[in-house]
């Protein structure tokens, strides 16, 4: 577990837990305070100026890139560059409004942090509803009070489905043979049971309080947990059995809750287009907005949403697990002990382990991390291969030219050695960790598809992206991003840095307002209803767009 300190953001007068050891910029982002920066927290652009006062009084060391952008008197005043601080304890921090970005209406509805409007009627018997946004790998469970709008009690799980798959397809796979769909149905109520369970202990609310479950998740999801067939998703044209919004009561999908207590489940668009993103586009008000939004939320499957309030499309892509450490060589989902960040400097290597201890492997954040490093350096080419020593450029340093060495005859990248590198030491041995020319090859065949799903959605709408107003990075996953990152592996659109926003679980944040409100439900339902849906498998330029996109980005284009 992470140790975490306490951050008391002024003038908000807002206190929010952070991570130790976590850089303060992404740790704000993550919270929903957007900060003016363009570099990506590489001190570069000396934007993100925070005044911070640590417990004691006492301020923090100036860092070389505080010294070259801020005055005497500010540094001496405790003002400093919030990337380049880490958050070793508990402090306050004053955030001037010309450090702010001017965008919190997006971010904030995106991370959950705006009242929810209250318009459902509820009885005063029942004053309490669950909100859940079921995932692939994670499910999690909100208990929001209907009286204010607040969320009283969270919890999550990894999905039980995981035994029968990583992805998506793996479980529809599973769904067809035999007794799978019962098997996957099993698994989610389980996860889901547990979590009611969990929430409800803890709050000493009973279970005849809840009056409604509003469920969302991704369209094999919310089939499995209604035990829908999924076998005209398993080929073209991937057809999912129903698509409208469902209203029972919970018992009869097995949930362990009060027999009088609803249930409402978000309707789909396609067959991998599903709840969630209907949820992520309700919390970002694309139906309402007057300029173009594209949302990208990355994961095994990639969904792609663009529209405003004239119309919405929306596409998706196969990305496979690579994004959650699966099929890399040390890869690892994101848990303690993964590589989540890495950042090569002239003269060392530095890594971002998860709950402050030896690394282990690597996760999918780090992946991405070191593809882009590895670029920027000239030690991967644009077709995705490590260079040859020869190959590399002229004044590389020799700690990094040594770590380039040959395993089974292919080049690979020693990214930890704990022969030479620092760490936090426990009781683990730490081993190792490579990056292989397979696991870059599995990062590509991966980014490329949601870069081609960006790339084919906005030309469908003979769209260009400086005709998008901001690039929106949904789920857990882009929330941990680096966007800079993200954007030089080609991951992500190659739009300004200040266009690029994190919304957080914005699936949670719609199925939130869909329960506390008649009228967000009737909007998620024409959402459904009027998108337009790209089969991007079916799209005559997908193979050459997909084929483009496998190419890493030249860096004189980013």
């Amino acid at each position: 577990m992470h140790e975490t300190c306490s951050i008391l953001i002024l003038p908000d007068n807002r206190r929010i837990i952070v991570p130790e050891n976590a850089y303060l910029h992404e740790a704000l982002d993550r919270h929903g305070i957007s900060l003016t920066a363009y570099c990506d927290g590489m001190g570069l652009c000396g934007k993100c100026i925070v005044q911070i006062k640590l417990a004691g009084g006492c301020l923090p060391p100036a860092t070389e890139a505080d010294q070259k952008f801020l005055s005497d008197d500010e540094i001496e005043n405790g003002y400093r560059l919030a990337c380049q601080w880490r958050v070793i304890c508990n402090a306050e921090i004053t955030i001037p409004e010309k450090s702010r970005v001017n965008h919190l209406n997006i971010l904030t509805k995106g991370t959950g942090e705006s009242p929810l409007k209250l318009s459902s009627n509820f009885s005063e018997d029942k004053p309490y509803g669950f909100a859940f946004d079921i995932g692939t790998t994670t499910v999690v469970g909100s208990l929001v009070d209907y009286h204010t709008g607040q969320t009283v009690g969270v919890s999550s799980y990894l999905n039980g489905q995981q035994k029968y798959g990583a992805d998506v397809i793996s479980r529809i796979s599973h769904s067809i043979n035999g007794a799978g769909l019962d098997e996957l149905n099993s698994e989610l109520v389980a996860t889901i049971n547990k979590i009611i369970e969990d929430v409800l202990g803890e709050s000493k609310i009973p279970p005849d309080k809840i009056a409604e479950i509003v469920l969302t998740g991704n369209t094999v999801m919310l089939h499995s947990l209604h035990k829908e067939s999924m076998e005209n998703m398993a080929h073209l044209p991937f057809e999912p059995s129903y698509t409208k919004a469902k209203n029972i009561y919970a018992e009869e999908t097995g949930i362990k809750i009060d027999s009088k207590t609803k249930l409402y489940s978000f309707p789909v668009i396609s067959g991998f287009v599903g709840g969630d993103t209907v949820a992520c586009m309700l919390s970002t008000d694309m139906d309402e907005s007057s300029k173009k939004q594209l949302i990208i939320d990355i994961g095994t499957n990639g969904e792609v949403a663009l529209g405003n309030k004239n119309g919405w499309t929306t596409t998706s892509a196969p990305a496979g697990p690579a994004f959650e450490g699966a099929r890399i060589s040390a890869g690892m989902r994101g848990a303690n002990g993964a590589i989540e960040h890495v950042q090569i400097t002239d003269a060392k290597m530095i890594i971002d382990v998860i709950g402050q201890q030896p690394p282990v492997g690597l996760c999918g954040t780090g992946l991405i991390d070191i593809a882009a490093e590895l670029l920027n350096r000239g030690i991967l080419d644009i077709t995705g291969r490590i260079n040859d020593l020869d190959e590399l450029p002229d004044g590389m340093p020799d700690w990094l030219t040594k770590r380039i060495i040959n395993q089974d005859g292919e080049n690979a990248f020693l990214l930890f050695d704990p022969d030479t590198d620092k760490y936090i030491k426990n009781n683990v041995e730490p081993k190792k960790i490579y990056i292989t020319q397979r696991d870059l090859r599995e990062l590509q065949l991966a980014k490329a598809a949601v870069a081609t799903a960006c790339d084919l959605i906005l030309k469908h709408e003979n769209l260009k992206l400086e005709d998008v107003c901001c690039v929106l990075l949904a789920g857990a996953f882009g929330n941990y991003l680096r966007p800079a990152n993200a954007r030089r592996i080609g991951l992500i659109p190659n739009v300004p840095m200040e266009k690029i926003h994190f919304i957080g679980n914005a699936a949670s944040t719609g199925a939130k307002r869909v329960l506390v409100s008649q009228k967000e439900r009737k909007r998620v339902e024409k959402i459904a209803k009027e998108a337009e849906h790209i089969e991007l498998a079916a799209d005559p330029d997908f193979q050459m767009a997909y084929a483009e996109q496998m190419f890493y980005p030249d860096c004189a284009g980013i």
